[in-house]
């Protein structure tokens, strides 16, 4: 994934505060097939699209809520937001750090924004 690609799937959560964080996971419709057949227990090849994006938001929304607790920040989570294909995330605005997650042919990329 370079910065300036169009997303392939993404769930956005954002966490209310100043400054307001932004979490987000994105990955490739061959990655969230594999990962929304692991959270639902089947096939990668019957996992649909809402099935991928209900995955990708229990994992934001999962991912969110321990980095909040990790900060031990009184902040609220916001309802996770999936962005339609080719969607990018705005990154433009604030200060961005991603993270690269890799097993085996899947990639799962973890997004962290922090914005005015």
């Amino acid at each position: 994934h370079k910065d300036s690609e169009p997303l392939m799937r993404a769930a956005v959560l954002d966490v209310a505060g100043i400054p307001g964080i932004v979490v987000a996971l994105s990955s490739s419709e061959e990655s969230c097939a594999a990962i929304g057949a692991a959270m639902f227990m089947t096939t990668p090849e019957k996992v649909d699209h809402t099935m991928m994006n209900d995955s990708l938001s229990e994992l934001v929304n999962m991912t969110a809520g321990q980095i909040k607790n990790a900060l031990s920040m009184d902040r609220t989570l916001g309802l996770p937001r999936v962005l339609s294909a080719g969607t990018k995330i705005d990154t433009e605005k604030g200060s961005w750090r991603t993270v690269r997650m890799t097993s085996g042919r899947n990639e799962l990329v973890l997004w962290l924004g922090e914005t005015q």
